[in-house]
């Protein structure tokens, strides 16, 4: 991608099958799964062709210390995609929904003749709002490298 007049480097992936290309760019918030177990997640950075670095936060005693950890397109098992947007709307929809629910089954346990069927009404509606958001935030892009091939363009 040209960006002015210098060129900037991006992390293509290129669905095997039909050739569909997605392309995530530099400052987007990755969680990389190795074939060998080890996870990582943060901004990857593009060190060459076939390699990207991820930095890593690991406790050694008394405090945190950075490890730069170097990952080969090979032994990439699989790149999750975390949206912010998502994120932010399933954390509203959960805890709105949940309090509203709350509310209605209050309102359906003290109040008597016809607000009973507004707290039914309340609590019914609220945690279905509740479930779209758990749905919201359990939901990520994910691109598997049996179905995905990795480079940088």
């Amino acid at each position: 991608m040209i960006n002015g007049f210098s060129q900037t480097k991006e992390l293509v992936l290129k669905n095997k099958i039909s050739s569909k290309a997605k392309v995530i760019h530099q400052g987007k918030h990755l969680k990389i799964t190795c074939k060998d177990g080890r996870v990582f997640t943060g901004q990857p950075k593009i060190i060459d062709n076939s390699n990207i670095e991820i930095g890593d936060y690991t406790s050694n005693g008394d405090s945190f210390v950075l490890v730069k950890n170097k990952i080969s397109f090979n032994d990439i098992l699989k790149i999750k995609v975390n949206s912010q947007i998502p994120k932010i709307l399933g954390d509203v929809l959960t805890v709105g929904g949940g309090l509203v629910t709350i509310l209605g089954v209050l309102i359906l346990i003290n109040a008597p003749g016809v607000a009973v069927f507004v707290g039914i009404q309340l609590a019914v509606s609220a945690s279905i709002i509740t479930g779209g958001g758990i749905i919201l935030l359990a939901i990520h892009r994910n691109y598997g490298s049996n179905k995905w091939s990795f480079s940088i363009e």
